[in-house]
C-alpha cells in the first residue's frame, strides 16, 4: 500500500464519514493501522454498493449460451 499524505488521509476519513477518527487526528495520525482500516472500509463499502445496485436492478441470473434452447428461437431465413 502506498503511503498517504496527512491531507489525503484526512480527505479519505471525511469522504467515508469517519468524523470520530478525524476529530482524534492528532492522536491517530502516526498509527500504522489507520491506512489499513481506511482500505478495509473503502473495499467493504464498494462491495456492498455493488451488491445493493445489482439487487435493485432486478437483473435475473444469466443462462449460459450452451444451456439455451435454440429449437424454438428465431431462425435465419433460408
Amino acid at each position: 500500500m502506498t503511503d498517504l499524505t496527512p491531507t489525503e488521509t484526512k480527505n479519505r476519513l471525511k469522504s467515508l464519514g469517519l468524523f470520530g477518527l478525524l476529530a482524534c487526528w492528532e492522536q491517530l495520525a502516526d498509527k500504522p493501522w489507520l491506512r489499513e482500516v481506511l482500505a478495509i472500509e473503502e473495499r467493504e463499502r464498494h462491495k456492498r454498493s455493488l451488491e445493493r445496485r445489482l439487487k435493485n436492478s432486478r437483473v435475473a441470473a444469466f443462462k449460459p449460451m450452451t444451456d439455451f434452447d435454440w429449437t424454438g428461437s428465431c431462425t435465419a431465413p433460408r
